[in-house]
């Protein structure tokens, strides 16, 4: 009868992550629902959303801005992070020149252990945790060392905001700037988003749509809330950004904005039969171009337009 059951829940959960949208533990019958802590027992990672290419692969913490303050021989950091799954490492700003000093988690000391010759943090459980900790040396270095998954940066050196920190595609933040660098970085002061969205709908069997999300943007590094970027009646599949972006529950696309040219790309698929569909304008977008295109397949259905 145990085996049964198992199986039935295993087979419930699998078909459910395949054919149609998550199954939430509220949403499993309650003749199995005894059952789910032993099925889910040794499974790591069940409540971390995927990475938008390889659903092998999942995303288990997801930072905030990063606060980083210079003064001449000492600086200090903080930055929050939402942790979805158990027993987790977080990388710290640093590395075995500038180790991170009096770390804190949610206010009380923790201790900081090397992994791969860099700072790293331990937590053990789900749940919004503030870190922050200190550094402190004969003079400020020329760089120092972000981690990979920060997206938001705050820069302030001897009491002056840096609007426009220069971190490179290594994760080095360069603390000290040339004076071309400065020039340009006084020139571009006010914050621009410049939005231009394209929406593929691929009449295929589930019906697809494809959104490209063109981003001009300029100004500080700062999270953007963009509005619904999923349509209604469809579900996500695929998320493909060179930013830092999740989507809400409610379809609603965040990301940790810095200047450039970006294009986020979303995937999704109609949750059923399709009878008609209506143009609807990008809700919550301050879109300046949005373009619809329809790619038939009339091998499996004719539709007029």
């Amino acid at each position: 009868m145990k085996k049964i059951a198992a199986y039935i829940l295993l087979m419930l959960f699998y078909a459910c992550s395949v054919f149609a949208e998550p199954l939430s533990r509220k949403d499993v019958p309650e003749p199995l629902k005894p059952w789910i802590g032993w099925v889910m027992h040794g499974e790591k990672d069940v409540d971390c959303p995927f990475a938008y290419n390889d659903l092998s692969k999942t995303i288990c913490r997801w930072p905030s801005k990063l606060n980083l303050s210079f003064q001449k021989n000492s600086a200090a950091f903080s930055q929050k992070w939402e942790v979805f799954s158990d027993e987790i490492r977080i990388l710290l700003p640093g590395n075995n020149k500038f180790w991170p000093q009096d770390v804190e988690i949610n206010g009380k000391k923790k201790p900081v252990v090397k992994r791969k010759g860099l700072p790293v943090v331990f937590i053990k459980e789900p749940g919004e945790y503030t870190i922050s900790g200190k550094f402190k040396f004969d003079s400020i270095p020329e760089w120092i060392k972000i981690p990979e998954h920060t997206g938001l940066l705050k820069l302030s050196i001897k009491g002056k905001e840096i609007p426009f920190p220069n971190m490179d595609n290594q994760g080095k933040l360069w603390l000290k700037q040339s004076g071309k660098d400065k020039k340009a970085g006084e020139k571009e002061k006010e914050d621009k988003l410049q939005i231009k969205v394209y929406r593929l709908i691929r009449d295929e069997i589930p019906l697809l749509l494809i959104t490209r999300v063109n981003l001009y943007i300029s100004g500080k590094h700062r999270e953007v809330k963009l509005g619904k970027a999923v349509a209604d009646n469809f579900i996500p599949m695929r998320l493909k950004s060179d930013l830092p972006a999740k989507i809400e529950a409610d379809g609603s696309l965040i990301l940790q904005a810095r200047p450039g040219k970006w294009t986020i790309e979303i995937t999704s698929r109609h949750k059923g039969r399709v009878d008609e569909l209506h143009f609807e304008p990008s809700n919550g977008f301050n879109v300046d171009e949005e373009v619809w295109v329809f790619e038939a397949k009339n091998h499996l259905r004719i539709v007029s337009i």
